[in-house]
């Protein structure tokens, strides 16, 4: 009995999948067009497409992958490709996912959709279930990645726009005592600018007044600049500062093409220096370079750090005066030294500056000058560098090389050779300098800088030297504004330690040696 229980149910089943699987027995399911409003024709068409298992065209939020690496979401447009889709991706969509599109420059379809079929070992497959594009290329054609610089085909010019920055302040000190007086100082200092199309216009300027003296009003340049993307370079009009890489930076009004930093990632930007000191009191500090004012600012009692000072060049020396608000004034001059020269292989670092000197004293003529510098990175980690810096009564040529040693940092030597025939002195000719650059950074956070310069005679002269003893209408009264004495070696080593959160501890000294 049990037994006929079995095969009664399994014959029941049986018979059930034999009816569903039968095609005589089963429908397959078609949509009507007649039931759907719309262009028959078309109707029509979507119909059919639907009844045989496909994909309408159309728009479609999808995930785009590279590689196998997830680079955006976004709304994609689907065209038709049989009975399945294909994604239209354009060029400019190409760079945002960080393929080279000079890979598919010449492959467009009648769309302007990129043909991925007719590029070799280049794969695309779209999954509708999981709206996914897979793009699979070689790495060839990845462009290479940094984290703080975007592709050169997606930059723009911005917006129209008019800035102005500022900063400004009054202080009043008050002395008591036999001689008690009251000592007001003023300070202002406007940054304009206007942005239109490719085109920088920028402006600094200050104002300051100290106690019963007449205000002073100085204007630490004006330009107008714009980028050039296809050599990675800037153009600038008017007055500005000449590159200090190689030779010193010296203001000036003219015309300088130069590298843009903000064209270039992070690692291989120029250096800035940072100005650091300790006010016993609440105090004004002022921080001037060739006789140029670059800032001007208010710190309470204890350490303080100045990092956003204006760009002058990457060496020299920067004058810091800290008036105190008992009446006492502290200065001191912070030598600042660029790292070693040493590049990247393929990497071009140039500036190119030519026009008449900005002397900070009017008496002093504006001489003509230009100025070049080249840096290059070569293979085996090696860099070559050279310039020529001249104008009238003054040339200077230099050649040098650095070296990066990885882990062991970086080291240039470079040799410069001078003739400059200054106003007030007999010791005019030639003169050579040798310089010796080292620097290394630590994962501990310690960063080490080291520069040493060696002058073979009392002969060698940079161009502000010279062209300072060259006066206006024969005016000596300015002469004093360049010193009679000639270095005969100098040394200086910059030594810093991060300490996160806590700040961070920076010892630097300078050493410097005359000619008798």
């Amino acid at each position: 009995m049990r037994q006929f229980g079995y095969f009664l149910t399994s014959f029941i089943c049986g018979g059930m999948l034999f009816f569903i699987s039968n095609p005589s027995f089963s429908r397959e399911y078609q949509f009507d067009s007649l039931l759907i409003d719309g262009e028959k024709s078309k109707l029509k068409a979507d119909v059919d497409i639907l009844n045989q298992g496909g994909q309408l065209p159309g728009d479609y939020y999808a995930k785009i992958r590279v590689n196998g690496d997830l680079v955006t979401q976004k709304l994609v447009v689907f065209l038709p490709d049989g009975l399945r889709l294909k994604p239209c991706i354009r060029s400019n969509d190409l760079i945002k996912y960080g393929i080279d599109k000079k890979f598919f420059n010449k492959e467009y379809t009648n769309t302007n959709c990129v043909n991925f079929n007719a590029v070799k070992n280049v794969k695309v497959d779209y999954n509708y279930n999981n709206q996914t594009i897979d793009i699979l290329v070689p790495d060839k054609m990845l462009l290479s990645t940094s984290t703080d610089i975007a592709p050169q085909d997606l930059w723009d010019n911005g917006v129209t726009a008019f800035l102005m920055g500022y900063k400004t302040y009054i202080q009043r000190t008050q002395h008591n005592g036999p001689d008690s007086n009251i000592y007001t100082s003023r300070y202002l200092q406007l940054t304009p600018g206007l942005n239109f199309g490719p085109w920088r216009l920028r402006n600094s300027s200050s104002w300051y007044q100290y106690g019963k003296s007449k205000g002073k009003y100085q204007s630490l340049y004006t330009y107008l600049d714009k980028g050039i993307n296809s050599i990675h370079g800037r153009l600038t009009i008017g007055e500005s500062y000449s590159s200090g890489a190689i030779f010193e930076s010296i203001p000036f009004r003219g015309v300088k093409v130069e590298t843009d930093d903000s064209m270039v990632s992070y690692e291989k930007r120029s250096f800035s220096p940072v100005v650091r000191g300790i006010a016993r009191t609440q105090a004004r500090v002022e921080v001037s370079q060739n006789g140029y004012l670059l800032d001007s600012t208010i710190v309470p009692a204890g350490k303080f750090e100045l990092t956003n000072l204006p760009s002058t060049g990457s060496t020299g020396e920067i004058d810091v005066s800290v008036f105190e608000s008992d009446g006492s004034v502290q200065t001191f001059s912070v030598p600042f030294t660029a790292p070693a020269i040493a590049v990247r292989e393929g990497y071009l670092k140039y500036s190119i500056s030519s026009g008449k000197y900005k002397p900070s004293e009017g008496g002093i003529k504006a001489s003509p000058f230009m100025s070049a510098e080249a840096i290059y990175g070569m293979p085996w980690n090696i860099t070559a560098y050279g310039g020529f810096q001249g104008g009238e009564r003054y040339q200077a040529t230099s050649l040098g090389t650095g070296l990066m040693l990885g882990t062991y940092g970086a080291i240039s030597l470079d040799s410069t050779v001078s003739h400059a025939q200054k106003s007030n002195l007999k010791n005019d000719g030639y003169g050579t300098r040798w310089r010796l650059r080292y620097s290394n950074y630590f994962n501990t956070g310690v960063s080490f800088l080291f520069s040493g310069e060696e002058y073979e005679s009392k002969r060698f002269s940079t161009l502000s030297e010279t062209f300072n003893t060259w006066c206006r209408n024969g005016d000596t009264r300015f002469l004093n504004f360049s010193s009679n004495t000639s270095l005969r070696s100098q040394f200086s080593v910059n030594l810093s330690q991060s300490l996160d959160k806590w700040g961070g501890v920076t010892l630097s000294g300078s050493k410097r040696n005359y000619w008798g």
